[in-house]
């Protein structure tokens, strides 16, 4: 099985894929789930995805989850950004509020929408950030 978790709506690089429904501000990882298949599935997939049609392929799912642990029958080593980094097992979850993002003064911060931390308007920046 090949498993790619991702927090964010394109991935893929150049191919940009697309993950439909994500969102990088929805507290969830996205999981795409490919099980060992035919070579026709995954490129049935593809053509899917160049032609712009939504369809779902048997053995390739796609779902949320806020916190994923990944096991491994046996040594098994995993790959950020495709770099390796070390053997499974391993948990990846969402970190909330790990970031400190400038923002426009629109933006409503779905933890703290009525206190507006974590917005600094342009005209308020001085010479450092907080």
């Amino acid at each position: 099985m090949h498993l790619l978790i991702v927090n964010a709506p394109v991935f893929g690089g150049v191919l940009g894929m697309r993950m439909a429904g994500g969102n990088v501000d929805d507290r969830a990882l996205d999981v795409i789930a490919v099980e060992h298949l035919p070579l026709r599935r995954p490129l049935l997939a593809g053509s899917y995805h160049l032609s712009g049609l939504n369809r779902s392929v048997p053995g390739i799912r796609t779902f949320p989850v806020g916190r994923i642990e990944v096991h491994a029958d046996g040594p098994l080593d995993f790959a950020l950004d495709g770099e390796v980094v070390g053997p499974l097992p391993a948990e990846f979850t969402v970190a909330g509020e790990a970031l400190r993002v400038l923002t426009s003064v629109e933006f409503v911060d779905i933890d703290t929408p009525a206190t507006g931390i974590g917005r600094v308007a342009a005209g308020q920046l001085g010479s450092g950030l907080p």
